[in-house]
């Protein structure tokens, strides 16, 4: 005993073992504690009641769900539902945010000034608030009666807002096939002008002429194989819309109040990633005749992105967990599935909070290792 506390590996082994048997043997003690309290109180523990008839319906669900259903796959309608939501609202808080952090150090005082304002008073508006709000504005649209229209075939009302759906032939294939063809010879040219740039410091702009590439090359495509999508319209029918894809009021609320939320923060984000990037590389540029918006588009966000990525993942994982706000008006997510409706008709707490915690961890970790992936993408290599 004495030789292994004397040899620094073997000691460093030994106390990470001690450790995980203390650890191990306190659980096990909370774990039999747990399981006899539930038994003396009458209370069956275990998940099997995931496959028991759920017998409540939910609204807003993605796939066919009805009462005869099980509690698995209303746990499953939860979470679409929050995998949804969490990917509405970082695909717009992202690009809301960059936009307002780029704007945010705009050399134009009035613009810097302004937006600094609104993302303070943003910031400091608790997330709950923000979906209250928009969901009270929601409700206050007309009816469905008197909804507003656009051109016929877009409706907004206090039941949510009523698209077209698309409906597929068999020639879009070929224009999602060209579409992806076009990407593909997009990203070559562009990675063409950044060698070409690399190696001889001539910029060379591919951003129009790719755009005009791939959807002039997409429209003609799809004009070609005979408009192969149909658009089945909304039509009022009672006192409620037929057809359609609609967005119910709640997705509504939480999506725009935690779009808008978060975008504050990723603004502050991008803010902090342009100040960290040495202004002797604005000056550098300024010095070569570069203009201001391909300074920041070649130069500075290029590394500025290094220091954004990294907090941004936190942001991601934030917006995550606040999707559970959405209980407090009648969003169906995993919070009010599983740990609301579920939780109060089967009395089982323990495995439906267990079940949340490792769904949002599973998906917590996804977002973690595609963040790593960027990370890792726009990290400065070292030699």
């Amino acid at each position: 005993m004495l030789m292994i506390l004397r040899d620094e590996r073997k000691r460093a082994i030994f106390d990470q073992v001690l450790f995980l048997v203390i650890v191990s043997a306190f659980i096990y003690y909370l774990s039999a504690n747990l399981i006899e309290n539930l038994n003396r109180l009458g209370i069956s523990t275990g998940f099997s009641f995931l496959w028991q008839e759920a017998g409540y319906q939910i609204g807003g669900a993605l796939i066919d769900f009805d009462d005869t259903d099980s509690y698995a796959l209303a746990h499953i309608v939860g979470l679409l539902n929050t995998l949804l939501a969490t990917f509405l609202i970082i695909v717009s808080a992202s690009i809301l945010g960059f936009i307002i952090g780029i704007l945010r150090m705009s050399p134009n005082p009035l613009m810097t000034n302004s937006i600094r304002y609104v993302i303070e008073v943003i910031r400091n508006i608790p997330s709950l608030v923000h979906i209250v709000i928009w969901f009270s504005l929601a409700l206050h649209l007309p009816p469905v009666r008197q909804s507003f229209d656009i051109y016929n075939t877009v409706f907004i009302s206090n039941r949510g807002i009523y698209l077209p759906d698309p409906n597929f032939e068999s020639g879009m294939w070929g224009v999602l096939f060209l579409f992806i063809c076009l990407l593909a010879y997009a990203f070559f040219r562009k990675r063409k002008a950044q060698q070409l740039m690399r190696e001889t410091g001539k910029y060379q702009a591919t951003f129009l002429s790719n755009t005009l590439i791939i959807w002039g090359g997409t429209i003609c495509a799809y004009l070609l194989f005979g408009l192969p999508i149909t658009w089945q319209a909304p039509t009022l029918s009672g006192f409620d819309f037929d057809g359609g894809i609609t967005i119910a009021p709640e997705l509504f609320a939480i999506w725009i109040a935690l779009s808008i939320y978060f975008s504050s923060h990723v603004a502050e984000l991008v803010r902090g990633g342009v100040q960290s990037v040495s202004k002797g590389q604005f000056e550098a540029a300024s010095a070569l005749g570069v203009r201001y918006s391909i300074t920041m588009k070649m130069v500075v966000i290029p590394q500025a992105m290094r220091v954004i990525v990294p907090p941004l993942t936190n942001v991601y994982q934030n917006i995550l967990k606040t999707t559970s706000l959405g209980v407090a008006i009648g969003y169906a997510e995993m919070t009010a599935t599983t740990g609301g409706t579920t939780l109060n008709l089967t009395g089982q707490a323990i495995e439906c909070i267990l079940l949340m915690m490792v769904s949002y961890g599973i998906i917590s970790l996804i977002i973690a290792a595609i963040m790593d992936q960027i990370n890792k993408h726009v990290a400065i290599v070292e030699r």
